[in-house]
């Protein structure tokens, strides 16, 4: 179709296919935005592949937050944090912040900035 710019949403659990997105961009010459969504559940060997999205949503992942967030050059939310890791990243964040009608905070942090007791928790199945 000719397209240039794309947006991708890629799940957790099909993490892999954001390096195959990388790749695939530079060999078609396309600029994809990727956006790694439902986290909660990712394997400790996705999150290579998480840390070349634009965008990632930690979900209730403690990994996420542990070595992805680090590598966040902005963070938006707290209870469920999304992470900017690229300039492209953090250009759609500031884009959708324009846009917000409610008052805002804004400050700086070391990232990721997380606060106790406000995160999700991940429930366990037990087995009757």
């Amino acid at each position: 179709m000719g397209f240039k710019k794309i947006a991708v949403t890629v799940a957790g659990f099909q993490a892999e296919q954001i390096t195959r997105i990388r790749l695939l961009e530079k060999k078609l010459n396309v600029k994809a935005t990727v956006f790694s969504i439902c986290n909660t559940c990712t394997a400790e060997k996705d999150l290579e592949h998480i840390a070349n999205a634009d965008l990632v949503t930690a979900s209730a992942s403690k990994a996420i937050r542990k070595q992805i967030g680090p590598k966040a050059v902005m963070q938006l939310g707290v209870t469920i944090p999304v992470f900017a890791l690229t300039e492209r990243g953090k250009e759609i964040m500031l884009t959708y912040l324009s846009k917000f009608d409610p008052k805002i905070v804004v400050f700086r942090a070391h990232l990721p900035y997380i606060v106790e007791q406000r995160g999700p928790t991940l429930k366990t199945r037990t087995k009757n």
